[in-house]
């Protein structure tokens, strides 16, 4: 951590200083990204590409960013996804000697719902979720808090794999958010 610049938010080309503000969302959404997704073996580099796009885009509310989103809603409601995840989880707890008693996991992807374009989705909705809080993350610094938090296992490692404390950036949304509100 030392020698990192920090920023409570904004971006600093020339210093390389955090914005915190976007390194935090990265983090927070690279976490939920492990926990929330890790059945389905998401590809990394199809998620930070939907980030990527959705936050440097000029039109967020473009029909194609639409569709990903709605595409990765129905995908989550499908019967057979709930399936998968139900079987997955019989597998994942399993704790006998004689696994073969358990369901054959299905095959999660197809050709209308393949793992890159779910992941690509995936990354649409979170690049959307940032922006919602955060009208002007970093993209550089969003995807390097992804890229930090999606390597966080246990949460209590959490501080420890991390550039800059959580109450650090915790603090610099709160100030975001208080300057915002006495905007309007």
């Amino acid at each position: 951590m030392a020698g990192c610049g920090r920023a409570s938010q904004g971006n600093d080309e020339q210093s390389g200083a955090i914005d915190t503000i976007s390194y935090g969302f990265g983090v927070n959404m690279g976490m939920a990204t492990n926990r929330t997704w890790a059945y389905c073996d998401l590809d990394m580099e199809q998620v930070r590409r939907g980030i990527k796009e959705y936050l440097e885009a000029e039109n967020k509310e473009s029909v194609a960013f639409l569709n990903s989103m709605e595409h990765l809603k129905a995908f989550t409601k499908s019967g057979h996804v709930r399936r998968y995840m139900s079987i997955k989880a019989q597998h994942q707890s399993y704790e006998g000697d004689t696994p073969d008693t358990l369901p054959q996991l299905p095959e999660l992807y197809d050709t209308d719902n393949t793992r890159e374009d779910i992941s690509y989705c995936m990354g649409v909705l979170i690049g959307s979720n940032i922006v919602h809080f955060y009208e002007t993350p970093d993209t550089r610094w969003v995807l390097d808090g992804f890229n930090d938090g999606i390597q966080i296992v246990d949460p209590q490692t959490k501080e420890s794999m991390i550039k800059i404390p959580t109450s650090e950036y915790n603090e610099a949304f709160l100030r975001y958010t208080n300057t915002k509100t006495l905007k309007k």
